[in-house]
């Protein structure tokens, strides 16, 4: 399991990536705050036999939670000069383990 703690990271930091393969020539990648930097940076990408090599089928989710009035966005852009949204990522810690599981039902491990 990797756990990163968010809080203590500077934010925008784009160089702390994290990479889940298929094992089969498939692979989801991207930055830890979920902002695409790199070309080859996405959320499924297959690796077909026809046609043959790897095909990118999902970029990017747009993902944001409305409450109490205020959108709170999960995912970020870089654009030139513009980073969108401005503030600090909602997102708390990244965690990368073999299923997902919600913060009070992660497993405990020795």
């Amino acid at each position: 399991m990797i756990q990163i703690d968010l809080r203590e990271i500077r934010s925008p930091d784009d160089s702390r990536e994290w990479l889940e393969t298929d094992g089969r020539g498939g692979y989801a990648s991207s930055t830890l705050e979920n902002r695409h930097t790199r070309r080859y940076h996405g959320l499924l990408v297959a690796n077909l036999q026809t046609p043959e090599g790897r095909h990118l089928l999902l970029s990017k989710l747009e993902d944001s939670l409305l409450a109490g009035g205020e959108e709170h966005f999960f995912s970020s852009h870089r654009y030139p000069g513009v980073l969108f949204p401005p503030d600090k990522p909602v997102l708390d810690e990244f965690l990368l383990d073999f299923f997902p599981a919600s913060p009070a039902g992660r497993p405990e491990y020795p």
